[in-house]
């Protein structure tokens, strides 16, 4: 083999074990609230809630789920629920059953025209919130284990730290 091959072999090899080193692995993750709570129940770990909209932009999460640090804690530690409260879907019926008989809950009138007005009713009336970025972490009955945060200025360490409360 002559120089330029090794050259190339080598570039190839030291570019590969960086972009693997450096790629988060997958975020695992709900959209809706019974499979986040069904999954909570079953593997027994609290839920990681993040309340946010379409509409806002989500590069700060983006940020965090591109750490391999926090993919990797957020998949070990919790089960993940992201909410959108400006989605235009219908509401899920089993959502519904879970705030109706699990949470004891009755929903205003205007949270049930859509998915986005429930997610808001839900953040407003378990959390007393109207932000977003809105972090939460929850037992299974959606009860803050600790205290909500808000955005962290895309601050890794820092919002390590919040994830690493229950530690």
């Amino acid at each position: 083999m002559n120089n330029w091959k090794w050259l190339g072999l080598i570039l190839i090899l030291s570019f590969g074990s960086f972009w693997y080193f450096t790629q988060a692995p997958e975020l695992r993750k709900h959209n809706h609230l019974h499979l986040a709570l069904d999954a909570s129940k079953k593997s027994n770990k609290p839920l990681f809630i993040y309340f946010t909209a379409y509409t806002l932009c989500s590069d700060e999460f983006r940020v965090y789920t591109r750490n391999r640090k926090i993919v990797r804690k957020l998949n070990r530690d919790f089960e993940t629920l992201i909410v959108f409260v400006d989605d235009k879907g219908s509401i899920w019926p089993p959502d519904m059953r879970v705030v109706e008989q699990d949470l004891g809950l009755t929903p205003a009138d205007w949270a049930l025209e859509d998915n986005g007005k429930f997610h808001t009713w839900l953040e407003q009336e378990l959390y007393k919130e109207a932000s977003q970025p809105l972090y939460l972490i929850t037992d299974q009955q959606l009860k803050p284990l600790v205290e909500p945060w808000y955005y962290s200025a895309k601050n890794v360490e820092k919002f390590l730290g919040h994830l690493s409360q229950l530690d």
